[in-house]
């Protein structure tokens, strides 16, 4: 965001339930942490084919993108290739303390 660089959220479970299309701004940034802050979680299977098709339909240019999952669900290896290569992909596990 220093860089006044646009930030977007895509939330899902077994399907996307909420975008949040990037835009610029300090307002902007603190809107997407609260929507994570307070999103009701459910446990569900995850489709992360589901959110990757729609992250490659509707960013056209080439993004920044983090997937935090815990990637127990089936998905598909190739088109997990196929956004890495159109967008810079970061694949991370979430962190449970405890």
């Amino acid at each position: 965001a220093g860089n006044n660089d646009k930030v977007g959220l895509i939330l899902f479970a077994y399907k996307v339930y909420k975008v949040i299309p990037p835009q610029k701004g300090r307002k902007h940034i603190l809107a997407i942490i609260s929507t994570i802050l307070t999103a009701d979680y459910v446990e569900a299977e995850a489709n992360i084919n589901a959110a990757l098709e729609y992250m490659m339909h509707v960013f056209k240019k080439k993004s920044l993108a983090f997937l935090f999952s815990d990637f127990a669900d089936d998905f598909d290896d190739k088109l997990l290739k196929i956004a890495s290569k159109k967008h810079q992909l970061f694949m991370t596990l979430p962190f449970y303390p405890g």
